[in-house]
């Protein structure tokens, strides 16, 4: 694969002495055990595992620099607050080079960015001085051959469409390559489908859709979800619907689609489409998008059969009811509390019994239970499916 090239970087090499395997759920987070620390399956040494501190600074330093009186670079040893042995390096170079295979080549774990400040910058930042500074960060050993000059200007701030390319095929989002390159704004078209081709090569024709439907009245904590998602998964993995007449013009290929506030203005075909496994096109303005999403939030005043139960019939059958249902994975209810005295206000989530799902009076009838259950116990009732989230204290407001 092509790549970008450039003439100074910066690197962070974690767990220097170790080759760690680290445990993860099924969305990719690593697992923490009770004590917060992330749980290792395994655990191998390298080569630095016998070395100083200083002697790792100096042999990573070398095997950048080497023969080449044209490379330059700086190292640094540094242990976190929560005790993370890492490298931060700065690699840099009179002659451009391509960082992700010549630095890949020799640390195969090292994480690569454009350097994008001056001199000054870069050696606030590697030092970890004034404004870079961090909190329980500590340095312990150092290694530096020649001058840190970090970007100098103008030519490392050019870049190509093929460099843009490569950026996003790195990991890189368009948000990403517009804080480091301005200038990329200025193909932001261009870009934002690139970046869309990219992830939609990587997504297979037929994936799994998982969808979640939650419903409440006004002010229950619904579209509070969008919140909850992006801080978990970043907001450039999310898309939110909220204008039903063109809902997917800015779609970029985000995994996980919300359609909030959702009362029934798409029909009842294209829904099924929107919520199926198999990728399918939808209309968008200048080109029509595929639906990449593999997680779907419907946020809604109503239950889904409430909704679509009349659409359901006047197709004599073609398009059951059922077909809708089948492709829900859970319906939650949302509603507010606020706990005794004033003191406190909560977001609460209920998950319906699956059995209910076809039943939309069965369901009002059993959140009606729960609500009633809550307001006379509080949060201490004990309830399956039961969750809630603390959103404002009144007492001290």
């Amino acid at each position: 694969m092509a790549e970008f090239n450039c003439r100074s970087a910066f690197c962070v090499i974690n767990n220097p002495r170790y080759d760690i395997t680290y445990k993860h759920n099924e969305e990719g987070e690593i697992i923490k055990d009770e004590n917060g620390k992330a749980v290792i399956l395994k655990q191998e040494p390298t080569e630095y595992h016998s070395l100083t501190e200083q002697q790792i600074c100096d042999d990573v330093l070398n095997k950048w620099v080497g023969d080449d009186d044209k490379r330059t670079g700086a190292v640094l040893f540094c242990v976190s607050a929560l005790g993370l042995e890492h490298l931060h390096c700065v690699f840099e170079s009179e002659k451009t080079f391509r960082p992700l295979s010549a630095l890949k080549k020799l640390f195969p774990k090292v994480h690569i960015e454009i350097t994008k400040g001056n001199k000054k910058q870069v050696e606030d930042y590697i030092n970890k001085v004034g404004k870079f500074e961090e909190k329980g960060e500590k340095i312990i050993a150092k290694s530096q051959v020649g001058e840190i000059k970090g970007c100098q200007g103008k030519r490392n701030d050019l870049i190509s469409m093929s460099d843009i390319r490569d950026l996003i095929y790195s990991g890189q989002t368009p948000n990403d390559i517009y804080r480091q390159f301005p200038q990329a704004i200025k193909s932001k078209t261009a870009t934002e489908e690139l970046f869309y081709l990219y992830r939609k090569d990587n997504t297979p024709p037929e994936r799994d859709v998982k969808v979640h439907w939650l419903f409440g009245g006004t002010g229950c904590g619904k579209s509070y979800t969008y919140i909850e998602l992006c801080e978990k998964h970043g907001d450039v993995n999310i898309y939110r619907v909220t204008d039903y007449d063109h809902p997917f013009d800015g779609y970029q290929g985000e995994p996980i689609l919300i359609l909030d506030e959702f009362r029934g203005r798409i029909s009842y075909s294209y829904l099924l489409i929107l919520l199926d496994k198999y990728r399918s096109q939808v209309s968008a303005r200048y080109s029509n998008k595929m639906t990449l999403w593999t997680e779907v939030y419907i946020t809604s005043p109503f239950l889904p059969t409430e909704l679509y139960q009349k659409a359901a019939e006047r197709n004599d059958g073609i398009d059951k009811l059922e077909q809708l249902t089948r492709r829900i994975d859970d319906i939650v209810y949302c509603f507010k509390y606020t706990a005794e005295n004033n003191s406190g206000t909560f977001y609460c989530k209920y998950n319906v019994d699956f059995d209910l799902h076809c039943d939309s009076h069965a369901i009002r009838e059993q959140c009606s239970h729960v609500r009633h259950e809550v307001s006379q116990m509080g949060l201490f009732t004990l309830m399956d499916g039961l969750t809630s989230k603390f959103v404002e204290n009144k007492s001290q407001s």
